[in-house]
């Protein structure tokens, strides 16, 4: 009896781990866009489901994706479903993009942004009302608004900027940045990592995390990639502070996931490359435009060896 309970006990720590991981997710999302946007929709299709198998909730984008693959293989009720609730529903009907849904009607256009602006009212106003994500607004305005100053004296003609204002702007930026950072230290504490999975957060605190200072990042690395396995981080976005770091500390010759500045072609191999972006379930085909919508028919710009991953696979489907 007592065995039984231990053997039970393991497998649900496994089939938790299994259910947020998301690294693993990501991986196969990542041969799911690629299919996607070289036009094999069944095998997008194909990867899109072995990654939503691997977690609990989907990425809204890759939802978006994979009703597409799904209307276009034949299973329109099923893809009409995942609209009703997806954020990325109204920007593409609103926008008039409609390409990917071949021979779909006005009327059903109409009723489905209907469904779809009534759920994300809810959503969105439940946003609203929360405290928290009020005080993350607040901080993103602060940090804009400063950074804002800054640069309209350094874009200014020389003879226009004022270097005792510059230097007072730069020294207030440092302090905004130390206190918003304090604030951050005590909500991550409590909740963890605002982005991901928990929507739609991802563009404000994304944009605070490039001023993370070098010891803010080195003292925090474990604690952001704990939270990408939970699915609360983007790739791109881990991806984007711990080469902003390197940045900081080296210069941009030193970019290890090529987000600031060039990976240096002639020391890192395609094989490398792939090795560090899977690692993280960063994409390596696509760059980080990958994660948002890109304009409808239109490939997001190619990652550093796309060109060698894209002969490989070639290569393996003649075989």
């Amino acid at each position: 009896m007592k065995n039984c309970i231990i053997i039970l006990s393991l497998l649900y720590i496994i089939s938790s781990c299994k259910q947020t991981n998301y690294i693993k997710y990501h991986r196969e999302i990542n041969e799911a866009h690629y299919y996607f946007y070289t036009n094999d929709l069944v095998l997008s299709q194909k990867y899109f489901e072995i990654g939503f198998s691997k977690v609990k909730t989907a990425m809204e984008r890759d939802l978006f994706l994979y009703s597409i693959c799904l209307w276009n293989n034949n299973e329109r009720d099923k893809a009409i479903r995942i609209l009703d609730t997806n954020q990325f529903t109204s920007l593409a009907f609103n926008q008039n993009r409609i390409e990917y849904f071949d021979n779909i009607t006005d009327e059903l256009i109409s009723v489905t942004k209907t469904k779809n602006s009534l759920f994300l009212k809810h959503k969105i106003d439940k946003l609203n009302n929360s405290k928290l994500f009020k005080q993350l607004d607040d901080i993103a305005i602060r940090e804009r608004e400063i950074r804002k100053q800054y640069l309209s004296i350094v874009n200014s003609s020389v003879e226009f900027q004022d270097s005792n204002m510059l230097e007072l702007i730069t020294d207030s930026m440092s302090i905004i940045s130390h206190e918003n950072f304090i604030i951050l230290d005590s909500i991550f504490n409590e909740y963890g990592y605002l982005g991901g999975t928990i929507w739609p957060t991802r563009v404000p605190l994304s944009t605070i995390m490039m001023h993370s200072s070098v010891e803010w990042v080195e003292k925090n690395k474990a604690f952001l990639k704990k939270e990408l396995k939970k699915g609360h981080l983007l790739p791109v976005d881990y991806a984007s502070v711990i080469d902003r770091k390197l940045y900081r500390e080296k210069g941009m010759k030193y970019s290890f996931y090529n987000m600031w500045g060039d990976i240096n072609i002639e020391t890192v191999t395609p094989e490398v490359y792939f090795k560090r972006a899977n690692a993280i379930g960063l994409s390596p085909y696509f760059d980080y435009s990958t994660d948002r919508i890109p304009g409808f028919g239109r490939m997001p710009d190619k990652a550093v060896f796309y060109e060698k991953y894209y002969e490989k696979k070639r290569s393996d489907n003649r075989r």
